[in-house]
């Protein structure tokens, strides 16, 4: 049996909370090397740079700060915050305030997930499936998988409709909006514009190929880890 690699991975808050809602499985990211045009033969020459395989897990690092907690009989202990759980974090540290449009707790301010702690990782995802395709390829059902939320709870009247979010939505809209509305038509629309607001118009009409990883969520730490 092969080692079981543990490999960092970069996810937004949005990505956190779908995979905390157990409706994330899947997450596309691009592959940054030129590759010929043609798509026969792609995921063949593309095996040689391939890092991550069936089997291997995924430690994800999001957005977080660590403090360290004065307790009377162990001394001082670490304790960690998550932006993808805010309203977890308020309960257990206090108050939550804004500054300058970025929300901080008790003056510690959140740290970009690429500072994550390796030791404060919650969240591991175990490899199920790799593949490659082009990033406009993706499925309505694979737009599901990747997270993406209905405008309305399942137990709502409009939930029929089954309308997505739309994440660029801005109140009236706006050039920056995907569709001017606050929701989509479609799992894939949905995606379209969660892409658009975190990696940027642009890398969507370039419309790259991308790794698509699919996996199951383990919530306990992995043998070996660390």
């Amino acid at each position: 049996m092969k080692d079981i690699k543990f490999i960092p991975m970069l996810f937004s808050t949005l990505m956190v909370q779908g995979l905390l809602k157990g409706n994330k499985t899947q997450t596309r990211r691009i592959i940054n090397v030129k590759v010929n045009d043609l798509e026969v033969g792609v995921p063949l020459s593309l095996s040689a740079i391939q890092k991550v395989n069936v089997g291997d897990i995924i430690w994800v690092r999001e957005t977080s700060f660590t403090m360290n907690i004065d307790d009377e009989i162990d001394g001082r202990t670490i304790e960690v915050a998550y932006k993808a759980s805010i309203d977890e974090a308020e309960q257990k540290y206090g108050h939550i305030t804004n500054a300058r449009g970025k929300r901080f707790i008790d003056g510690w301010k959140w740290k970009p997930s690429i500072f994550m702690r390796k030791s404060a990782c919650r969240l591991f995802l175990k490899v199920t499936g790799v593949r490659v395709e082009r990033l406009q390829d993706i499925s309505e059902d694979d737009a599901k998988k990747e997270g993406v939320e209905t405008s309305f709870a399942s137990d709502s009247i409009h939930y029929e409709h089954e309308s997505f979010k739309n994440y660029t939505w801005h109140g009236d809209g706006g050039d920056d909006s995907f569709s001017g509305f606050s929701d989509t038509k479609s799992a894939k629309d949905s995606f379209q514009s969660l892409w658009y607001k975190i990696n940027n118009k642009a890398s969507w009409e370039e419309n790259p190929f991308v790794w698509v990883y699919e996996f199951e969520v383990l919530r306990e730490r992995p043998e070996g880890f660390m």
